[in-house]
């Protein structure tokens, strides 16, 4: 039987370890936001996940064209690629810039937190669809000429990275 106080130390001890451990936060909101596109799919089918998919864009778009101004970027690729890193920092991933340029710019990403979490309605068959819905409204927020196609390495599919290229179309 444990007396307040120690309850308290080791509750203080579990949040401190856990404020630590960003992959582990991460992860556990990766579970939740897997369980909720899992509700809302069996409850409204694709409606529901194009729904979710557009709020996410529109997330996206939303904080890109805010992070633009505010740090006052141009339209470059270059530009795209420290924005999307800095989200993905922000997120818990391991990523940097394997290429930076400004009509096209490689970004890797060595670690995701959510990577084991993407399945069922989380995956097209070639990508994280939450995640590139979110990322595609980043990159139009930017500018809406930078595009960016499937990845062709990807951790949730074996691979030891992925690797999104941004390209401007001109």
């Amino acid at each position: 039987m444990y007396h307040n106080g120690e309850k308290r130390d080791i509750a203080e001890n579990i949040l401190k370890k856990e404020r630590a451990d960003i992959s582990w936060i991460v992860g556990g909101l990766g579970v939740m936001i897997q369980k909720v596109v899992e509700a809302v799919e069996y409850k409204t089918g694709s409606e529901g996940i194009e729904a979710i998919n557009n709020a996410l864009f529109s997330l996206g778009k939303e904080i890109g064209k805010r992070i633009k101004e505010e740090y006052n970027l141009d339209d470059s690729t270059e530009d795209m690629a420290l924005v999307m890193m800095a989200h993905e920092l922000r997120w818990g991933l391991k990523a940097y810039i394997a290429e930076m340029g400004s009509k096209r710019s490689v970004l890797r990403i060595e670690y995701c937190p959510f990577a084991s979490k993407f399945g069922g309605p989380f995956s097209s068959p070639d990508d994280c669809l939450i995640w590139r819905n979110y990322a595609l409204g980043l990159a139009h927020g930017v500018n809406e000429k930078i595009k960016f196609g499937e990845a062709k390495k990807k951790i949730t599919k074996g691979d030891n990275f992925c690797e999104y290229i941004f390209e401007l179309d001109e």
